[in-house]
């Protein structure tokens, strides 16, 4: 009697199993194992005939228990049946293959499909252990040469002819030795002769096998369980398990068992297994009680689930109970008691999302017809639901779209009956629409017209559509012009009509009417205009002009102006660009001025007023030369004003340093003539000298009033502006100058926008005198304009860069401190020359910045201007006057021998200078002096100062700026008072001194009182 061995640690599984098999195969012994350790200790114990393994067990699974079978020399032979949870299941058929698998059945398990596989493995076992008894004695025979021969035949011939596996023996080269009435059977020869009628092996339906097996057994001798296709002398395939046995290196003696249908069953259940896997349809099988026993990839994949997971879950597990028991239950009672059902629901998956379902519950019965469960087929339907619903929202829209349309919809017949139409009947022709349903559409129509709606029907009819005009009379007897498209529509079932829609074009006619007259009346404008007149394309052709345009340009007629291609106007072909560009961007172009060349070759200035239209160009065209000249004679006026009025600014510049130095020594020495001298006389001749150097300061004050008060004729008037987009304004008027010269205009920086207050005029004038004479001196490469912030955000830096002409390195220093006015002489090498300050200067000043040139003769100018950033309005501060010498002051008191006097260090290059003030300061002051701002320096290293008195001019590469600097930078410095002396008593002197570090100011020409109270009252302040 057989045994079979079952290995399950689900108990019911067991008892199932064992109940089946028992009812099947009577002639079997059932042996049960709750575990893999116990299933490997009965199996070794009883060796069973077949093994049927769960895979999911815990703590040994079904895999290992699997490995250690046929790891075992004594139970490997035994045939091991792996039961899976699914029948889509390729991952773990492979691994159970891998592992040494016989065969596999699926959950849950279908009776004939078990009885027909352990019926295999029960044939496949009794073979192979007749095959292992009859092996060790044909092995023995085969080896064991010394046997006699009657004995061995004897032996031989007796396995040969019971064996039920097929065996063949054949030399290494193929040919037959001998083989048994199985084999003969297997390959469908009548007998074994018929077999020997082939001298050599014709089974094998792959050569490539033959050869595997001979190359393996000449390495191992022996190959067990090789797989492989044979064929019959029919020509059919026969799958066979073939086991070789090398013989003394002399022949083969194989041995082959039939597994044809064990194959064919293993692939129907593959196709049935891919077919069901494949479907994109979602597939499960569920028990009574709602439980799942198997389903396919696709509905495991709208879970995001495993098999393992999914088998043995309920319904209501993964659907949750709301779902299951309004939805899913009702149904699923109804087909467990054998009704098919179908519907379509919303479920909400977590793989898919929210899907639309239509579910089929289909009764799943056994041999019995009995109801064992349900089969469970749901298709997504989604986008059919979607279209459906999208198709009836579209036919709502249509409904509304014909009810409120503006338009009228009419549908008729063949004939003019009217058939249906839209509310618009109504409001437009004074119809309603129970009044028109059923009349002829010509009886809409006004009476002088009806006459044509024949012809109308006999053009529809013959084209399939048609359009046009028609003239409709309304209820109320008022006539209008509608303009209509009508098309035959065809139907199944239901014929043929004519649908159309149609609107009142009335007020349109009308206009159209008015416009032509309006065109008619420009017409007579345009051709007799004295201004010219022109339509062109944006290729340049022209299409039309009137007479004063063909004038202008010196042609006879429009049509050998036409011949001109429209680039010839220019002289730069360039332009033409930049002006379709700009007409392109804005749309339309106001007072544009354009040089155009005229037929001759001579030029002409025009003044142009264009717009796009439809595509094209339509423009004005006036001659303006006449104006562009007096212009430019008056800009050249205008520039020699300006120059001379530079010149006068120099000079008077230049004045005031020049007569105020020498009015120190002057002044100083007839006030210490006056004090020293006691003969009446002279001293009164000392008064007279005094009082004539006074009289001279107050011409020269005069003077330099005069300037003060050109400058105060422009006030600083703030307000908040936005930095860049002034820049790009102003950048954008010298676009067409850029572009006619071949150059780049650019504007650099990452700051896209920056306000600040500031005086927008004068700011304005400042970039546009630097951007245009960038590009006005530039003809090669371009301009580039940068912003940035500097110094902690406290000044606004911004460059304009030219590769221009540049200015030659000896002459910068010239021309940047007359672009300095207030720095013109502070520097001044050469005394009495320059060109003096520009307005830009002057404007950059006024707003409290800086202006400074890098150039390079040949590569170009950098103009670098700097200007403070303020959050708040601009003080403009009253100017406070120099010290005049002429004001009466009580005059200082010497201080007391016995009290210890400050020592000051007086920097300055003019020896008269040096000689009246320490005469000035004498007995209230120790004075030291040095003539160079290094010597001045080297002063302050040494030896600690109450205080410095400062020239400016120092006539040297270091003024007096620069030495104060240097000087600040000590830290025992850092507190002491140091005043600026200078000749300088320009407008903003003063200021600009004390803003570069100067604690105090004093003038040229300057009395003893002055000095004397000016450094009593600051070194006081600074102690």
């Amino acid at each position: 009697m057989s045994k079979i061995l079952l290995i399950d640690d689900n108990a019911d599984n067991l008892i199932s199993l064992s109940a089946t098999l028992k009812d099947l195969i009577h002639t079997s012994t059932i042996l049960t194992a709750k575990s893999g350790p116990e299933g490997l200790k009965i199996a070794s114990a009883e060796m069973p005939d077949v093994i049927i393994l769960d895979i999911r067990m815990p703590g040994m699974d079904g895999y290992e228990v699997l490995g250690l079978l046929k790891a075992n020399v004594k139970t490997k032979v035994i045939p091991v049946i792996l039961l899976t949870a699914n029948y889509t299941d390729i991952k773990s058929k492979v691994r159970g293959l891998e592992a040494g698998a016989d065969a596999f059945l699926s959950k849950p398990i279908d009776k004939n499909e078990l009885i027909a596989q352990v019926k295999v493995m029960q044939r496949i076992k009794k073979a192979e252990d007749i095959l292992r008894k009859d092996n060790i004695l044909l092995e023995t025979v085969a080896k064991n040469s010394s046997m006699k021969f009657d004995f061995t035949q004897r032996k031989y011939q007796n396995v040969f002819d019971n064996n039920i596996a097929g065996i063949l023996e054949t030399t290494f080269d193929g040919e037959i030795i001998n083989c048994n009435t199985a084999l003969a059977k297997m390959f469908g020869f009548k007998n074994i002769e018929e077999v020997f009628e082939h001298k050599t092996i014709p089974f094998y339906k792959h050569i490539s096998d033959r050869e595997k097996i001979i190359s393996s057994l000449k390495k191992d001798n022996e190959l067990i369980n090789y797989e492989v296709e044979l064929v019959d002398k029919n020509g059919k395939t026969v799958d066979a398990l073939i086991r070789c046995f090398n013989i003394n290196n002399q022949s083969v003696l194989s041995f082959l068992i039939d597994i044809t249908d064990i194959k064919r069953l293993q692939e129907q259940q593959h196709q049935y297994e891919h077919i069901v896997s494949s479907s994109t349809d979602m597939i499960a099988l569920l028990d009574k009680n709602f439980t799942y026993l198997a389903s396919n990839s696709a509905y495991l994949e709208a879970f995001g689930k495993t098999s393992e997971e999914l088998i043995g879950a309920t319904l209501e597990d993964v659907f949750g109970k709301e779902i299951f028991d309004t939805v899913i239950k009702p149904n699923a009672l109804r087909c467990l008691s054998g009704e098919v059902i179908n519907y379509q629901e919303w479920f909400n998956f977590p793989i898919r999302g929210k899907s639309y379902m239509d579910v089929g519950y289909f009764p799943y019965k056994d041999k019995k017809n009995k109801i064992k469960g349900f089969v469970v087929n749901a298709r997504d339907i989604t986008e059919h639901k979607k279209t459906e619903d999208a198709l009836k929202e579209s036919e709502q829209h249509y409904r509304d779209l014909f009810n409120n349309i503006n338009d009228l919809i009419c549908i008729h017949d063949l004939e003019g009956k009217i058939l249906s139409m839209n509310p618009a009947a109504e409001r437009d022709i004074g119809y309603k629409i129970s009044e028109v349903l059923n009349r002829n559409l010509s009886e809409l129509l006004a009476p002088e017209v009806r006459s044509q709606f024949n012809d109308y029907l006999i053009k529809i009819k013959k084209e399939g559509k048609a359009k046009g005009l028609m003239l409709i009379q309304t209820r109320t007897g008022e006539k209008r012009i509608w303009e209509y498209d009508n098309s035959i529509v065809k139907t199944e079932g239901k014929g043929q009509f004519i649908s159309g829609v149609a609107r009142d074009v009335t007020d349109v006619k009308e206009a159209e009417k008015a416009m032509q007259e309006s065109e008619e009346r420009y017409r007579s404008l345009f051709e007799d205009s004295l201004t010219g007149v022109y339509l062109s394309s944006f290729d340049g052709e022209l299409l039309d002009c009137n007479d004063a345009f063909i004038k202008m340009f010196g042609y006879v007629s429009k049509e050998e102006l036409k011949r001109v291609p429209t680039n010839q106007y220019y002289e730069n072909k360039n332009d033409r660009n930049i002006f379709l560009k700009e007409i392109k961007e804005k749309g339309a172009l106001v007072n544009y001025v354009e040089k155009l060349k005229r037929k001759d070759g001579s030029f002409i200035w025009t003044l142009q007023n264009v717009r796009q239209l439809n595509n094209r160009i339509q423009g004005t065209v006036v001659d303006i030369s006449a104006d562009i000249e007096s212009r430019n004679a008056l800009i050249e006026a205008k520039e020699k004003a300006e120059e001379a009025n530079k010149l006068k600014s120099n000079f008077l510049a230049n004045m005031s340093h020049e007569l105020r130095t020498p009015m120190v020594g002057i002044i100083g020495f007839i006030e210490i003539l006056e004090e020293e001298i006691e003969k009446p006389d002279l001293k009164e001749y000392a008064s007279f000298i005094h009082e004539a150097g006074n009289r001279l300061m107050e011409t020269l004050n005069l003077i330099l009033n005069l300037t003060k008060i050109e400058a105060e004729k422009i006030n600083i008037e703030l307000s908040r502006i936005d930095i860049i987009r002034n820049i790009k304004k102003i950048m954008s008027i010298f676009d067409k100058m850029a572009d006619r010269k071949n150059i780049y205009l650019r504007f650099e920086s990452d700051i896209k926008k920056f306000e600040t207050e500031t005086d927008e005029k004068m700011f304005n004038q400042i970039i546009s005198n630097l951007v245009n004479n960038a590009v006005k001196y530039t003809d090669k490469g371009g301009v580039a304009v940068s912003v940035n912030k500097i110094k902690n955000d406290t000044y606004l830096e911004i460059k304009v860069k030219d590769t221009g002409i540049g200015i030659p390195k000896d002459k910068q220093e010239l021309i940047w401190e007359d672009f300095r006015q207030v720095s013109e002489g502070e520097t001044r090498i050469y005394e009495g020359t320059g060109l003096g300050l520009t307005i830009t200067n002057n404007f950059v000043h006024k707003l409290d910045g800086n202006i400074k040139l890098e150039s390079e003769l040949g590569k170009g100018s950098t103009f670098t201007l700097l200007l403070p950033i303020r959050t708040k309005s601009i003080s403009v501060k009253t100017k406070e006057p120099a010290f005049d010498f002429n004001k009466t002051t009580d005059t200082p008191k010497i201080k007391d021998t016995q009290e210890k006097l400050k020592t000051l260090l007086y920097v300055e290059d003019d020896k008269i200078s040096l000689e009246v003030i320490p005469l000035f300061l004498k007995g209230c002051y120790n004075v030291e002096c040095v003539k160079k701002g290094e010597a001045g320096i080297e002063k302050a290293k040494k030896k600690i100062y109450d205080g410095i008195l400062m020239d400016i001019n120092l006539h040297t590469r270091m003024d007096g700026v620069q030495a104060a600097e240097k000087i600040k930078e000590m830290e025992e410095y850092k507190e002491v008072p140091i005043i600026a002396v200078t000749a300088y008593a320009m407008v903003g002197d003063r200021d600009k001194f004390l803003e570069t570090g100067f604690t105090n100011y004093i003038s040229k020409p300057f009395s003893k009182n002055d000095i004397i109270e000016l450094l009593n009252k600051t070194i006081k302040e600074k102690n």
